[in-house]
């Protein structure tokens, strides 16, 4: 459910309508009452509802206790804050989610400002659900957190980190362990990203394909 939530959540960051099964679904007085108190303060705050209730939806699908229902849409509230100052200034909705759900699975404060310093305005929140993604496949967040930051201050690009989350997907599906997929594709992108014409052209430069299998893409030593 969870790769659900955050589907749904940066849909509604987009501006993209989100999936039917969402859409259908009412929230009823009780619930809408106990959620007030948190929608209230949040608009006061400035920060995107249309997540809020896209985290109460999904615990009425998941059939949850309003109790339940309610502390999730509270904390989800407080990671949404908690992200939005860490990505300071000017966050972004689509940044602020993105920030959340990184701070969800583990990620910490300081990455996030991290992030932030080398991603202007508009550009940090594939970072962070990259880390995000690799978390939920098994990568220790703390180890996602790293390589993705790495790549990042070595300047890759987001179509890079997209096809970097692509390629641990595709590696994790077909068996391999998620902490050696990400150690095997990570030595890739660091071998693009160190390439004459890469560091020549900085963030501008296109991701070079990414073989299926970890270790294929690696470099041979020259003969002596």
């Amino acid at each position: 459910m969870r790769r659900a939530s955050i589907a749904v959540l940066l849909a509604l960051a987009l501006g993209v309508a989100p999936p039917a099964s969402s859409q259908a679904v009412k929230l009823d007085s009780s619930l809408s009452a106990a959620l007030s108190p948190t929608l209230d303060a949040a608009r006061a705050d400035g920060l995107p509802d249309a997540p809020l209730f896209a985290k109460a939806q999904e615990g009425v699908l998941k059939r949850a206790p309003r109790e339940r229902i309610v502390g999730a849409v509270a904390a989800l509230a407080d990671r949404m804050r908690a992200a939005r100052a860490e990505l300071a200034p000017n966050a972004t909705d689509h940044e602020i989610i993105a920030g959340a759900e990184a701070l969800a699975v583990g990620v910490s404060g300081q990455v996030l400002r991290t992030v932030r310093l080398y991603r202007p305005r508009g550009t940090a929140a594939m970072p962070l659900e990259v880390m995000a993604h690799l978390a939920w496949r098994g990568v220790a967040p703390v180890q996602a957190a790293d390589a993705i930051t790495r790549a990042v201050v070595g300047g890759a690009t987001t179509a890079q980190l997209v096809a970097l989350d692509a390629s641990v997907r595709q590696d994790v599906e077909s068996g391999v362990a998620p902490p050696v997929a990400l150690t095997s594709r990570t030595r890739g992108l660091t071998l693009q990203l160190q390439a004459p014409s890469n560091r020549a052209t900085g963030a501008d430069v296109a991701p070079q394909s990414m073989s299926s299998s970890p270790g294929a893409g690696r470099v041979r030593p020259r003969k002596p």
